[in-house]
């Protein structure tokens, strides 16, 4: 959902695992300014046309998005946590709660996590490290990037698209979207910047 167009894409998973772009539905936008809902008739109108545009050139039906949002609801804030290992080796479960633990620092109240990236993790001394599983120390600690949407643009897109009769899959922030459809994931790693 755009300020100036509504897409709907529909993809299927060939067997290599990639994914096979199989219709594609586009309308102007008329309910969307700076990325925020202001006309919400307008606005299921237009995502009624597209996914039934979408459908159309796919020859199937479907009842769930993923949708993306952007504008000013969303931002990036850098957070740096860490704990106590219980044991000395880092385990999955370990790097999933300090990922949590990187989550929790948002106010939940006003903002909705869409994104946890970690940016680097550290053992004890050491930094820099991208995967601390099987790694031993005793504190573990992630600096992370969390991206946040604003509540009330969540419930009023959720709102939208409720109006529109479909699920939402999840919610995933505009820009990160578009960098991981056009950058490899070495561009990503190497800092290539997209400007969109």
């Amino acid at each position: 959902l755009g300020s100036t167009k509504v897409s709907a894409v529909v993809g299927e998973v060939t067997q290599d695992g990639d994914l096979e772009i199989i219709g594609i539905g586009s309308r102007p936008s008329k309910g969307l300014r700076k990325g925020a809902i202001v006309d919400i008739n307008s606005t299921v109108e237009a995502i009624l046309k597209v996914v039934e545009d979408a459908e159309m050139m796919a020859g199937t039906r479907f009842d769930a998005v993923y949708v993306g949002i952007g504008g000013s609801q969303i931002e990036g804030l850098t957070t740096e946590v860490s704990m106590e290992l219980a044991a000395k080796e880092v385990t999955p479960r370990d790097l999933q709660h300090v990922i949590e633990m990187a989550q929790s620092q948002m106010p939940a109240d006003q903002l909705e996590t869409l994104h946890v990236l970690p940016i680097q993790y550290r053992l004890d001394e050491e930094g820099g490290i991208a995967n601390p599983i099987g790694k031993t120390g005793t504190k573990l600690g992630v600096s992370a990037q969390v991206i946040t949407a604003s509540r009330p643009a969540i419930e009023m897109l959720r709102k939208v698209l409720d109006q529109a009769k479909l699920g939402v899959q999840a919610i995933v922030a505009q820009p990160l979207a578009s960098a991981r459809a056009v950058l490899t994931v070495d561009e990503r790693d190497m800092g290539v910047a997209l400007l969109d």
